[in-house]
């Protein structure tokens, strides 16, 4: 589970907003989310790296929105942006995984 306060640290855009549709990647573009995408790709990668499974889950928690995101040796899947606050899946999540 990582951490961050401050929106502009957010490594990933929300694809299916209108003014982003003609952004080929959903990855964001600035410096500061290109940090956090490099760390908690090394964070991911220490973890596949030193135990025997195939495949592991992060959460990455930007201010009041989380992302669930599944790595394995193939890639990386992100699911869309959950607001934590209002509802129960991430609970939910924490429950079944």
């Amino acid at each position: 589970v990582g951490f961050k306060w401050d929106t502009s640290l957010d490594a990933f855009d929300d694809p299916f907003v209108e003014e982003q549709l003609d952004i080929p990647s959903f990855v964001h573009p600035s410096k500061a989310a290109q940090d956090t995408l490099g760390q908690i790709t090394a964070y991911a990668s220490a973890q596949l790296g030193s135990q025997y499974h195939t495949h592991a889950f992060s959460v990455l928690i930007i201010w009041d929105a989380t992302c669930i995101i599944r790595w394995d040796w193939e890639g990386v899947i992100v699911m869309y942006p959950i607001k934590y606050g209002k509802g129960q899946m991430l609970a939910k999540f924490f429950l079944c995984y």
